[in-house]
Order: structure tokens, then C-alpha cells, then sequence
């Protein structure tokens, strides 16, 4: 009875050797030393969580992303929700902050189609969800669809007419049109300078937008101010979001990816002490860059594209916009806002000036700025813990 008493307490002693020997391998894992270090950066070993905020060094400040750096990589969540503080993120532990970062990042990529939607309905932007109403030009685009360069000639009707008739059959790219001012120059000098019966080169830059807008009013419009160039301005804009977001349906979920930083750093006048640092990593946006619109349309089949030339040659006339939306339908928008919603990577870059330390809560926070009241902040391992630049 006594030996296996024996044996047992020889059990129960190996196996709390075992669990302090993991726990303190893990605590080493997770903070780089078995006593917290005097200094960090975002190149410390161990796992540390860093906040983005936005709002100056208070509770209230919110929280844009949730990074976190393990060992000398780095991993970036975008946020979402405008309610998550650094009040609300001291009182959570690194485990919770991460998992929270990564629900946070997934639904950034969700909430995209009501962005649109509040971009379509005329609305203000939702949560922190920015990469759309936060770009001007790609919210431009959206709004008045893509540059159409379109070339085609004009005939003189009658020798006592000023009127020409419209052929339009070529789209070029809005950087060939910008390239050959020679030529298009050339071509513009003689525009509306037709002999009769005899055909002369003209080119259009327009918008979709622009093409509503400058189409002859027809004579209902005229005589009984029936709204159909309001109208028509809205089945067109309508259709583009709509085929918008039928295309989202399809795109998957780009989640972030560990990856290595680099630093250029700033020295004083001595060279000596690093002022500010330059920190490079990869970002995602979930929109394409401006421009998408534009050169899909050269992928639309020739048939949509005669459409479209037809439509152009009738806005000289009245009575142009049944025309007009016959071009700008769903099928056509299908084809032009194809990868407008493309979640991707690019280089980004972040500045970290001047070294913080605030008491958040019973939490205290050290780490950076990065702009106007804007900080990258980690929750410190003792209050004489300091955040330094990154040697």
C-alpha cells in the first residue's frame, strides 16, 4: 500500500513538472523571456497584440485595426464596428483581442455590400468599412459611370442646314485619347466643320453621365416637362450598383497573411538617435483603384459596344434616351463593373513619430503615433515597461 502511495506521489510530481516546465516554455513563447523586457517594438520577440486608434490617448479613442507581431512578424485585422475603444480593448486579453480581430476583420469584408448600397441610396458611410466612401475618385466613378472616348464622323445634312448626322464606331482608352493630343487635336480643329455629304472624323469624351446630360432635350420634355431625363438618369445609375452588387456575390474573402516588416528610420542632427521611423507592410482594400469601369469596357461583346455608338449618335437627335438605356443596361453593367470589388493587396506604410505612455482603466499603454491623434498602441507588461524604436 505504502509503494504505490509512493508511486503515485512520484506520478503527481513528474506531471507538475511537466505542466511547469510547458507553462513556462509557453510564457517564454508569448513574451520573449521569463521576465517582461524593460523595451519594445514591433520587432520584439514574443506575441504582442498593437492597437490603431484614432481619437487621441483616451478611453473613448476608437480602435481601426487590431495588429498583432509575433516573433518578428506581423499580421494586420481591419475593424469594423465604430464602437470598439481602447477603454473596452484594456479590459481584454491578448487571446480575446486576437480572435476579436479576426471576426472584425471578416465582417469588414461582408459589410462591403451595404456600403455600396448607402453609396447607391445616397446615405453616409457605415462602421469603419472606408476603402469605397473614402475613396473620391472611385466614388465619382460609381456615381457617373465609366469614360467613354468614342470615335465616329458627322455629315453635313443640306448646304443651307448647319445640322450633321452622327456615325460613331470605335472606343478608345482614356490614356490613348490623353497620349495622342496631336491627333485628337487635329481632329478637333475641324469638329462641326463638315462639307455636305462628306463625312468628317469626330471624337466624345463623356462620362455615361455626361452622355445623359448633354443629349438633345426631346420634344415631350420640352413642351410638357415630363421628367424622362430624370428618369432615365436614374435607371442608369440604378442598373451600375445593382450589377455592382451582383458581381460581390461571387468574390470571396481575402484574409490577411503574416508577413515581415521593414523600417527606414529618421536620426537627429547626430545621427545617432532615431527620431521617427517609416514602417512598410502590405495592407488590403477591399475596392479596386479608379479606372476598373473604363478599361472593362473593352471587354463587352460588339453587339453591346453598337449599342453604345447608336446611343451616342442619337443624342444629337431628340427623343434620345430610350436609346441611352438600352446601352447602359444590366447586361452591360454585368461586363463594366466586373472587379470593382476585388479585395487585394498593397504596399502601405505607416509613420512612427514621437513614443507614447498612458494609463487606459488599470491598463497601461505604451507605443507611437502615427498622425493627428492617431496612435499604434500594445498594452505594457509593467508601468516602467517603454515602447522604443525598432535598431
Amino acid at each position: 500500500m505504502k509503494n504505490k502511495k509512493k508511486q503515485y506521489s512520484i506520478i503527481g510530481i513528474i506531471v507538475i513538472v511537466i505542466l511547469l516546465i510547458f507553462g513556462i516554455g509557453h510564457h517564454i513563447y508569448k513574451n520573449g523571456g521569463l521576465t517582461a523586457p524593460k523595451t519594445v517594438n514591433l520587432m520584439s520577440k514574443g506575441t504582442r497584440v498593437w492597437l490603431g486608434t484614432e481619437g487621441g490617448l483616451q478611453k473613448d479613442a476608437t480602435v481601426d485595426y487590431i495588429d498583432v507581431a509575433k516573433n518578428g512578424k506581423f499580421i494586420q485585422y481591419q475593424v469594423f464596428d465604430d464602437d470598439i475603444t481602447l477603454g473596452k480593448a484594456s479590459k481584454m486579453s491578448n487571446s480575446q483581442l486576437i480572435s476579436l480581430g479576426k471576426k472584425q476583420d471578416k465582417k469588414y469584408f461582408d459589410k462591403s455590400a451595404d456600403e455600396v448600397r448607402a453609396l447607391r441610396d445616397h446615405k453616409d458611410q457605415i462602421g469603419l468599412q472606408d476603402d469605397l466612401m473614402g475613396d473620391d475618385d472611385l466614388k465619382n466613378e460609381l456615381n457617373n459611370g465609366a469614360m467613354l472616348v468614342i470615335e465616329g464622323t458627322a455629315t453635313q445634312k443640306s448646304q443651307d442646314s448647319t445640322k450633321e448626322t452622327y456615325s460613331f464606331n470605335k472606343l478608345i482608352p482614356v490614356d490613348q485619347y490623353n497620349s495622342e493630343s496631336k491627333r485628337i487635336g487635329a481632329i478637333k480643329l475641324k469638329q462641326h466643320q463638315s462639307e455636305v455629304g462628306k463625312p468628317s472624323p469626330v471624337i466624345d469624351k463623356k462620362t455615361e453621365w455626361d452622355m445623359v446630360d448633354s443629349a438633345v432635350f426631346d420634344e415631350d420634355e420640352l413642351n410638357n416637362n415630363v421628367p424622362q431625363r430624370r428618369e432615365t438618369f436614374d435607371y442608369i445609375r440604378n442598373n451600375r450598383f445593382n450589377a455592382l452588387l451582383d458581381n460581390m456575390k461571387s468574390v470571396k474573402y481575402l484574409a490577411p497573411k503574416w508577413q515581415n516588416l521593414t523600417f527606414k528610420s529618421t536620426t537627429d542632427d547626430s545621427g545617432n538617435k532615431i527620431i521617427s521611423q517609416k514602417m512598410n507592410y502590405k495592407a488590403i482594400d477591399e475596392f479596386n483603384e479608379d479606372d476598373v469601369m473604363n478599361d472593362n469596357v473593352f471587354d463587352l461583346s460588339n453587339s453591346q459596344k453598337q449599342k453604345i455608338f447608336k446611343a451616342k449618335a442619337a443624342s444629337y437627335e431628340k427623343g434620345s434616351y430610350p436609346e441611352l438605356r438600352s446601352a447602359f443596361d444590366k447586361s452591360y453593367y454585368k461586363v463594366v463593373t466586373k472587379n470593382v470589388f476585388k479585395p487585394h493587396t498593397f504596399d502601405d506604410d505607416m509613420d512612427l513619430s514621437s513614443t507614447v505612455h498612458q494609463k487606459i482603466y488599470d491598463s497601461t499603454y505604451i507605443g507611437y503615433g502615427t498622425g493627428n491623434d492617431m496612435y499604434l498602441l500594445t498594452k505594457a507588461q509593467n508601468d516602467n515597461q517603454r515602447a522604443v524604436f525598432n535598431k
